[in-house]
């Protein structure tokens, strides 16, 4: 709650407090009125504002900041620094490590490796996806085709036993006068024959003769039951809709013909049943084939397929029975086929029972995915009951494939690899030549396709004189040596200096290769995956080399943008030049591989301004024997995992020292980055036998490290401020007053006055500066106040004019400043802090009247 809000609120209910107990206490009957007249003096905490030198220069900003410039996989590391010699050794100080390059003197370190700049590094992880391969699509069989095709048997299987089967018409009878026709009529092929109750259920009895006639009626009797027929000319027609036809049982038919003239002749009689089967019992036939529709399918195939020759797989069709079937048995000839040469083509000559899977082994593929088939069925019914069904009978065709016998798949883009990579930029920096005796490069590669496939892999390489190929055999882990073979043995001299790549062709060939585009497998089952994997390893045998760092050379730190120090842009608004910050910079390995090599070291700071101009300044340009920063330097170094710990021992003896980094950063860039150059007059012959005791003993890396001591301390240049506070909102006057129940003109303020009580540990005494600020314009509504730093209580009054331009404002934004002395210099201690407990004093005459 802002100063003015809280004095409002306080004092208005002190004020109501005071009727409520003075009528309470005396026990008063209602009275006319009532008015309060007081001068209370209250006291309004404000708030408690510690402010740390931690806080705004802290281990995690300096953290923050190195995260910024990580690169190459190094991160630096940051220590509070209390030397044994330090001037003030309460002086807050930090120590920074950032290990800038790591050099492996080992050529072999640069081959196949995780570092990120290894070159010819090779793998050969490969997976082969072999889907499972099984498509079923279905056909419908029509049942009006069997229904057809039943009707038919039946027709063919009638017989006429009396009076004969062709009746005679005699010559000469009577014209126009009706003639009986009395024949009986029967059917087998079944036992009992009911029809669907459709209009187009019929048995239609017709008549072939010579005699001119037309038949006038009809009447067939089944089972004893009269049905009347309808005529139409030689021919009549007997409703059968929901009727049943007992087999070989004889049905009476009487037939009535009107003559047209008097000749004569034979009557033949073809009866005919017709329309829908309902069900038939008992029926024994073999059904006209019946073909379906040629349908297509599709089929998974493995990427890259080209061809292949089945092993185990098969075709099957089957036919869904319907509940009301029995003793109907069927067979298939189903013809199915790839487009294209050398595709799938099945033509079976004979039928094969449904159900039945039809051996694919040994057929062919190719790369086509789409099949056509056409299924032609056999319906044999033996003693069969067969009901019609609403609803389409379904012929499903499924083809599977287990496995393959042979497959033959495209060759994957990356089997073959043409490798020329530069040679490695710290390799080329700091060795000049090589006296290799033997390269090897062994390949280690797990085959695991099944039997019968071994892998070829074939390398080359011109700069290393490998020229080699090797089968590694199937369902082993295998290694191999490619060896060099130098033109003049016992080895060859390399010179890094002059040479800009590294090559190597690997080629990898699994199974049988096919025309140098493709290769086949064998014994592959789909629905699983083959795989094979490996990776070449090299070993460059060196007899010596000649380590010499290129004067050409430049490396940076951070490699890539810039360094962002903490609060320099405050410090500029406040005037604050930074104290002397040494850096320390160490070049070498942690043996003796490389004696009293001596170096020389160019270094510079690049500085970024704020309109991204950069100006570079020479900070070192010298010469000197070559010295590590230890293994050890930081070992003793106290205080718990995980948080910044402290060095209490001075950092080993440098190669060299700088000591002028503090003229750049009292620039105030935006950014810093440090360009640096090691270079030899004479480069150093390494033996293998040494660099092997080298290595035995430590280490044989070349390491580049740098230290950074950072003493917080300063000079103001001139008088300064620096903003240690800033309200976020503005403190509102006018809203506070309406809250109150009394006027200005019943409120008159005696005394306004901020009182600060201070615990200084800083180790300095400028001052405070508090600075209330319009909240429109952001100007100055006050003078600026001032409380000095020395412990205590300090006190800052406000006048009744003051009081009146902030209540004229009506809402105000405070802001908390360190206000510096020119000319004047500073050390910051380790965790000193600066307290301002903060608080108002109000006094003011009251003279209300509550009614």
């Amino acid at each position: 709650m802002s100063c003015q809000r809280y004095i409002s609120v306080v004092l208005s209910a002190a004020a109501l407090s005071v009727v409520v107990l003075f009528a309470a206490a005396c026990g008063l009957q209602p009275v006319s009125s009532i008015r309060i007249k007081t001068s209370p003096e209250l006291y309004a905490p404000l708030s408690a504002k510690s402010f740390s030198a931690n806080e705004y220069i802290s281990p995690t900003r300096f953290k923050d900041m190195l995260k910024s410039s990580k690169s190459s996989g190094r991160e630096g590391q940051i220590y509070y620094y209390n030397p044994p010699n330090a001037k003030d050794p309460a002086q807050l100080r930090y120590l920074i490590h950032y290990p800038l390059q790591s050099i492996p003197v080992d050529v072999n370190n640069y081959f196949g490796k995780e570092r990120a700049d290894s070159v010819l590094s090779r793998s050969f992880d490969t997976s082969i996806d072999i889907p499972k391969i099984e498509k079923t699509v279905s056909s419908a069989v029509d049942s009006a085709e069997i229904n057809t095709k039943l009707l038919n048997v039946f027709n063919e299987r009638y017989s006429l036993p009396s009076p004969s089967p062709s009746p005679s018409l005699p010559s000469g009878g009577p014209i126009g006068v009706p003639l009986l026709l009395p024949v009986t009529i029967k059917f087998g092929g079944f036992s009992r024959l009911i029809f669907e109750d459709y209009p187009d259920s019929a048995l239609t009895i017709s008549t072939v003769s010579s005699a001119n006639y037309v038949i006038a009626s009809g009447t067939l009797t089944i089972s004893g039951v009269p049905i009347a027929g309808v005529p139409n000319g030689k021919s009549i027609r007997f409703p059968l809709a929901d009727r049943t036809i007992i087999g070989d049982q004889e049905m009476p038919l009487q037939i009535t013909i009107r003559r047209q003239d008097t000749t004569g002749g034979d009557v033949t009689i073809t009866p005919k049943l017709e329309g829908t089967i309902a069900q038939v019992e008992g029926v024994t036939a073999d059904l006209d084939v019946i073909s379906l529709e040629e349908k297509q399918m599709e089929i998974a195939l493995p990427e890259g397929f080209r061809s292949a020759k089945i092993d185990t797989g098969s075709l099957n069709l089957d036919v869904q029975r319907s509940p009301g079937w029995s003793g109907i048995s069927i067979s298939h000839k189903t013809h199915i086929k790839q487009e294209g040469a050398a595709g799938l083509n099945l033509a079976p000559a004979g039928f094969t029972a449904v159900g039945t899977p039809i051996d694919l082994a040994g057929q062919q593929l190719n790369s086509n995915r789409q099949f056509t088939y056409k299924p032609v069925l056999k319906v044999t019914l033996n003693d069969a009951t067969y009901t019609r069904s609403d609803t389409p009978i379904q012929a499903e065709c499924s083809v599977s494939i287990g496995k393959f016998e042979t497959v033959t798949l495209a060759n994957r883009q990356d089997f073959t690899k043409d490798q020329n990579e530069p040679v490695p930029s710290d390799m080329k920096k700091w060795v000049q030549s090589i006296r290799i005796k033997k390269v090897t490069a062994t390949v280690k590669l797990n085959n695991q396709l099944p039997p019968n496939n071994p892998i070829e892999i074939k390398l080359q390489s011109q700069i290393f004189g490998i020229d080699d190929s090797h089968n590694f055999p199937a369902g082993q882990d295998a290694s191999y040596d490619y060896e060099s073979q130098f033109p003049n043995p016992p080895g060859r001299s390399l010179d890094i200096a002059n040479t800009q790549f590294f090559d190597l062709k690997s080629t990898v060939l699994p199974g049988s290769p096919e025309g140098g585009d493709a290769f086949t497998l064998k014994n592959i089952e789909t629905g699983k995956k083959v795989s094979f994997s490996g990776k070449v390893e090299f070993d460059i045998d060196w007899e010596s080399m000649v380590v010499k760092a290129d004067k050409d050379q430049k490396t940076s730190f951070p490699e890539k943008g810039v360094l962002n120090v903490p609060m320099l842009s405050q410090l500029k608004k406040a005037g604050i030049k930074l104290d002397k910050i040494p850096m320390y910079f160490y070049a070498g390995s942690n043996s003796n591989l490389f004696g009293d090599t001596e170096v020389t070291l160019d270094l510079s700071v690049e500085a970024l301004d704020e309109n991204g101009i950069s100006t570079a300044t020479s900070l070192l340009n010298k010469s000197h024997k070559l010295v590590p920063l230890p293994a050890d330097a930081f070992k003793d170094a106290e205080g718990e995992e995980g948080k910044t710990k402290t060095l209490t021992k001075a950092v080993p003896e440098p190669m060299f020292t700088v000591h002028d980094l503090d003229k750049t950063l009292n620039t105030y860039p935006d950014g810093i980055r440090f360009n640096y150059t090691i270079s030899m007059d004479n480069g150093v012959t390494i033996t293998r036998e040494a660099y092997n005791k080298a290595k035995e003993g430590g280490s044989a890396t070349i390491n580049v490290d740098l230290l950074l001591e950072i003493p917080i301390g300063f000079t103001v240049s001139s008088g300064g401020e620096l903003e240690l506070y800033s309200a976020t909102e503005a403190i509102d006057l006018k809203d506070s007053f309406n809250k109150l129940p009394i006027g200005e003109e019943q409120f008159k303020l005696r005394k306004l006055q901020l009182n600060a009580n201070l615990e200084n540990e800083s180790g300095f005494t400028p001052a405070f500066i508090l600075r209330i600020k319009n909240r429109g314009d952001k100007g100055r509504l006050l003078d600026d106040k001032e409380i000095s730093l020395a412990p205590g209580n300090q006190e800052l009054k406000f006048t009744s004019e003051e009081w009146d331009k902030l209540k004229e404002a009506g809402a105000f934004i405070p802001e908390l400043y360190l206000k510096l002395e020119p000319d004047k210099s500073y050390a910051i201690k380790k965790d000193a802090e600066l307290k301002a407990n903060l608080f108002v004093t109000v006094a003011a005459d009251v003279d209300y009247k509550v009614y």
